[in-house]
């Protein structure tokens, strides 16, 4: 025997410490994921703002340039990760939508009122003219 101790109980106590250093372990594994799996979520969220924001922002350039202002834009084929999305633009704003374990968006407001039709498509990797044609803004 050593110290008081008989080897059945060393046995007990080491399986107990090593149980614990295994839920230990799995928690911290479990939060890695889920850090990194938010700052991927954090990326998209962002790349998805700067893209709503710069059609948004074209619009508008557009839109105060007056009559015969054009400008044409390309979009990015898909957000970081590789995330597919589709733009709308409506009367008073332009809408990014994506697929990330749910339905997300992004949406930015437009000074331009009087977009041609009620909603338009934009997209992705396409070249799109935006055109003020009487202080109406078109998309060809």
């Amino acid at each position: 025997m050593m110290r008081g101790y008989s080897r059945g109980q060393i046995s007990i106590e080491l399986m107990v410490t090593l149980g614990i250093a295994l839920l230990l372990f799995i928690f911290l594994i479990d939060a890695a994921i889920n850090q990194t799996s938010l700052a991927k979520d954090l990326t998209i969220r962002s790349n998805a703002k700067e893209v709503v924001s710069y059609v948004a922002e074209s619009i508008d350039d557009v839109y105060l340039g007056g009559n015969n202002a054009t400008k044409i834009i390309t979009l990015p084929y898909a957000l970081r990760g590789e995330i597919e999305y589709n733009i709308r633009v409506y009367p008073r704003s332009v809408l990014l939508t994506y697929n990330l374990n749910g339905q997300r968006h992004a949406s930015q407001s437009i000074l331009a009122k009087n977009i041609n039709g009620t909603e338009y498509y934009v997209l992705p990797k396409t070249a799109v003219r935006i055109r003020n044609h009487g202080g109406g803004v078109y998309f060809e």
